[in-house]
């Protein structure tokens, strides 16, 4: 076997049957970017991982450079020092640091600009609204996760806050709306952005304010997720993760959720089942791991690291 000339797929079908030649092959792709291959860390620390189980020695040297380096895992030079010797390496290699890809640098973005609506004398009148498309609420709603990407957060409630006040102006004078998407739609977006904007500024009242509005957690259940995590901050009393558990049980296969925020979900149900809780569901603590499982299989790298990678 041509294990240098390979293709990914071939080899990841000899990963399945752990031959410890096409597992280092590919380790040492995924770390070192050989051939002209995309370096991507989590994979490499996969793939040596499971070469150390058969204590190959290019594993060894592949997870020496990962804790040496700090790639994917945190500089770790003791560690670093036990993995070469293992591969029969008594001078540690200099550093090799990853090169930085640049990062685009987010650009600000101009607030849509609101035309000015004729007055019934003819001329223009002095009040500036005129919101009135799903064109123009989709675009000041862009404005506003452009900001939240951008870490704006007062921007992007500036903006949410905007869209709340259109919305409720076009409801008191439905006629004047002219789109196919329903404004509530617009509405429930502003909703959650105003909540995730509270749990990126630890201003946890506020998102409990938000998340609890009509067809939020419907539309983002990602946001059930969230609301475990801040009732674990903040020690909630066990009926309250209770509630926790029952909601994220209850969304874990909305289709609205991506597979990251579903593998989210599965672990932190895995997390409340070992905690005791769901007992009068009928779950018992060990059968966390299935859930840890079912996290690991989205992708979710607690999960994997719970799991061992098995």
């Amino acid at each position: 076997m041509d294990y240098i000339n390979a293709t990914d797929s071939e080899l990841e079908q000899l990963v399945q049957q752990k031959d410890i030649n096409a597992i280092c092959e590919l380790g040492e792709r995924y770390l070192y970017g050989k051939n002209g291959h995309e370096k991507q860390y989590s994979l490499a620390y996969k793939m040596f991982h499971k070469g150390e189980k058969q204590g190959d020695k290019r594993a060894y040297k592949g997870l020496g450079d990962i804790y040496h380096n700090g790639w994917y895992m945190i500089k770790n030079e003791e560690l670093a020092k036990e993995y070469y010797q293992k591969a029969g390496i008594s001078v540690v290699p200099k550093d090799n640091p990853p090169q930085p890809q640049p990062q685009p640098q987010p650009q600000p973005q101009p607030q849509p600009q609101l035309q000015t609506q004729p007055s019934n004398g003819g001329g223009t009148s002095n009040r500036t609204s005129a919101v009135n498309t799903d064109t123009q609420l989709q675009s000041l709603l862009n404005t506003a996760k452009q900001q939240h990407n951008a870490s704006d957060y007062t921007g992007a409630s500036q903006s949410c806050m905007q869209i709340l006040q259109e919305v409720q102006r076009l409801r008191n004078n439905s006629m004047s709306y002219q789109g196919n998407a329903p404004i509530d739609k617009y509405e429930i977006d502003a909703y959650w952005l105003l909540a995730f904007i509270g749990y990126n500024t630890q201003n946890h009242q506020q998102f409990q304010d938000y998340i609890v509005r009509d067809g939020v957690l419907a539309l983002h259940p990602w946001g059930a997720y969230l609301q475990y995590v801040i009732h674990m901050l903040d020690n909630a009393a066990g009926s309250v993760l209770q509630s926790d558990f029952n909601t994220l049980l209850f969304i874990s296969n909305n289709q609205n959720l991506t597979m990251s925020e579903r593998g989210d979900v599965f672990a932190a149900i895995a997390d409340l089942i070992s905690k005791g809780h769901g007992k009068k569901e009928g779950y018992k603590p060990d059968q966390a791991v299935d859930f840890l499982q079912e996290a690991a299989n989205c992708g979710n790298e607690f999960a994997k690291e719970q799991l061992g990678y098995e």
